[in-house]
């Protein structure tokens, strides 16, 4: 897998979400809020991690239990406030798939909330990641972001799943909840009640 973040299990992405309600949500509008942010995650890991090459997109994948990604793969919720503003911060394990697929979430949110992504920010949190873990991970951000970029656009533009990115991009547009700031970043990872 060349000019890929390869696996670092003792890092993890933190994808960290935060956003205003123009009201009090409902249960609903809440919920719907959490499983579109999910949806495209999950969505876009199975269409860009070589891990999920042979998976195949059908409708069966809007159900909730309609997407084979292993547990590893999943977002992991470190914090949720639902108190105004809603604040969601999820973690998943620094291997290739994931950042592409924390690219489009954050591509979404950047269409449908005209939010500037914070790639300065990332850059130099992979940096970090990098010098401190040189015989690991011997990649240039550069080339890291083009292949993201590419990879994200084509799952966002060019796959079969683009109508459903769509659909995200416009439930999202219609919620009640408004993402005001998006980031991701990278930190060592935290023991888990599962040992991991």
């Amino acid at each position: 897998m060349p000019h890929e973040i390869i696996e670092m299990r003792s890092y993890e992405f933190l994808l960290q979400v935060y956003g205003s309600e123009s009201e009090n949500p409902t249960l609903l509008d809440t919920t719907s809020f959490l499983y579109d942010l999910n949806l495209a995650y999950e969505l876009a890991r199975l269409k860009t991690d070589e891990a999920y090459a042979g998976f195949v997109l059908s409708a069966n994948a809007l159900r909730r239990n309609g997407r084979p990604l292993k547990p590893d793969a999943r977002l992991r919720v470190v914090r949720l406030r639902q108190e105004s503003p809603i604040e969601l911060v999820t973690a998943v394990a620094v291997v290739g798939g994931a950042l592409t697929a924390l690219w489009v979430v954050l591509q979404i949110a950047e269409k449908v909330y005209n939010l500037p992504m914070n790639r300065r920010k990332l850059r130099a949190e992979v940096e970090k990641l990098e010098r401190e873990n040189r015989a690991a991970a011997r990649t240039e951000w550069e080339e890291i972001e083009r292949a993201n970029d590419r990879r994200a656009e084509s799952a966002l533009y060019d796959s079969d799943a683009s109508s459903y990115f769509d659909g995200i991009r416009q439930r999202l547009s219609q919620a009640p909840i408004t993402i005001t700031k998006i980031e991701i970043e990278v930190v060592e990872q935290r023991e888990t009640n599962n040992g991991r």
